[in-house]
């Protein structure tokens, strides 16, 4: 006697629901296993990270792609992880961008618009790459930033007004660039700069409102084009370690205000068409080490008062028209100054 031990149909059934349950299982493994580079293209659709907004994530990917990502020197995890936030350079802070550091990185290209939709960073660093173009005037949103670093790049137009909007940069750098123009009055809305780097090509007068700046310690205006003279408010930059305005095209003589900076160790004014004589106030900064005035058209004796200036390493008066006898009290410079004069002179 045989027995028929064939299953029923609903045995079937059941038995074919089980087994497609176990490969949708076993393809949910495998996806959940596969790893976050395979096939990421960054930032396409909401959902493929999770680390911040969709539109920081989207501003990240426009400055890969606008400047040549590829080719960077260093570009981990860009684009190919759903973690923006452990990209190189990038750092984030409560789900944020908070910096971001490229510099000397090979960058080429132009700096996308959307990196003002950044609106948490307080870094931008992209100096000394191969940036062309104008500076967005986007960057004008970022209103956390403290640190701009824009310089040693190839960077033209001119310097937005809008970056005067920046009430919390320490540090502007946008110095040897191609920047044309001239210096933005805007920027003396910056009252918390303490570094202002923009030698450029730029043109026109220095702005008085620069004299509101009274936390700077480095003001770098030198290798411009400048034009008009060198205005008394920068006398009230009492916090003032280095002053250079060097080769440009700055007429008139030497503020006396200038002998107040009592900080200034540094004081460039050489290569310009300064006139008039040498303030005897400039005997006052004691701190001073650099002292260059040298290929104006001063003139006049040089005064007694620079013989107080102890600290002095580095003096340059040559090609001047200057006449009159060294001060008496000459000797106490250093040798090295004394060889300036004498070669210079």
């Amino acid at each position: 006697m045989s027995h028929d031990r064939r299953p029923s149909r609903g045995g079937v059934a059941l038995d074919c629901m089980l087994i497609l349950l176990v490969i949708a299982l076993g393809g949910f493994r495998n996806a959940q296993a596969k790893p976050a580079t395979a096939g990421y293209t960054g930032c396409t659709n909401p959902g493929d990270q999770t680390d911040m907004p969709q539109v920081e994530c989207e501003a990240l990917v426009a400055l890969y792609d606008g400047t040549t990502g590829a080719s960077w020197t260093t570009k981990t995890g860009w684009k190919t992880t759903n973690t923006p936030c452990s990209w190189f350079g990038v750092t984030c802070a409560r789900g944020n961008v908070s910096t971001l550091i490229l510099g000397t990185n090979n960058l080429a290209g132009t700096i996308p618009t959307q990196l003002g939709n950044l609106s948490n960073l307080t870094q931008l660093n992209l100096w000394g790459n191969g940036l062309t173009g104008s500076i967005p005037i986007q960057l004008g949103n970022l209103l956390n930033l403290t640190q701009l670093h824009l310089n040693y790049n190839s960077l033209t137009s001119i310097i937005p007004i809008e970056l005067g909007n920046l009430s919390n940069l320490t540090w502007l750098q946008l110095g040897n660039n191609s920047i044309s123009g001239g210096i933005p009055t805007q920027l003396g809305n910056l009252s918390n700069l303490t570094q202002l780097y923009v030698n450029n090509n730029l043109t026109g007068s220095i702005p008085t409102e620069l004299g509101s700046l009274t936390n700077l310690t480095d003001l770098y205006l030198g290798t411009n084009s400048l034009t008009g003279g060198i205005p008394i408010q920068l006398g009230n930059l009492s916090n003032l370690t280095h002053l250079k305005l060097a080769g440009n095209s700055l007429t008139g003589s030497i503020p006396t205000q200038l002998g107040n900076l009592s900080n200034l160790t540094n004081l460039s004014l050489n290569n310009n068409n300064l006139t008039g004589s040498i303030p005897t106030q400039l005997g006052n900064l004691s701190n001073l080490t650099d002292l260059w005035l040298n290929n104006n058209g001063i003139t006049g004796s040089i005064p007694t008062e620079l013989g107080n200036l102890s600290n002095l390493t580095d003096l340059s008066l040559g090609t001047n028209g200057r006449r009159g006898p060294f001060p008496q009290n000459w000797a106490i410079f250093p040798t090295c100054c004394i060889s300036i004069w004498t070669t210079m002179a």
